[in-house]
């Protein structure tokens, strides 16, 4: 690990070695750590889709809910219809005492879940 960290510091944040060392935290179950790694990916490469459900789970799995709620907020902006990100959002909004938030975020998946079950129209 300290090996990551140090080539980390020697390739000036690239996103590649930051994303390694969080997948690592991450198995660990060292979620702060983790989301502290995905943090950094971002600062990089802030368009990145994993790096950015990374952060959000990481931060669900550490119990930072608010936290949680906005990263989730900003991979929904890069995967609209993505079911399992409104479920992540949900579980994020419920363990910030966010019942109703929840709901609507459950109901979204459900329903994105419907629709791509769905027969396609003839």
């Amino acid at each position: 690990m300290k090996q990551l960290t140090h080539l980390s510091k020697l390739t000036g944040n690239e996103p590649t070695v930051a994303r390694q060392i969080a997948v690592i935290y991450r198995d660990k179950g060292d979620y702060r750590k983790a989301a502290y790694w995905w943090d950094r990916a971002l600062e990089s490469d802030p368009y990145d889709e994993a790096s950015h459900e990374g952060l959000a789970r990481a931060l669900l799995q550490a119990g930072e809910n608010e936290r949680a709620i906005r990263a989730f907020t900003l991979l929904l902006r890069l995967r609209p219809t993505d079911a399992a990100c409104y479920d992540g959002l949900a579980q994020a909004c419920r363990g910030a005492g966010k019942r109703d938030e929840a709901e609507k975020m459950e109901k979204q998946a459900a329903k994105l879940r419907s629709a791509a079950s769905a027969p396609a129209d003839q």
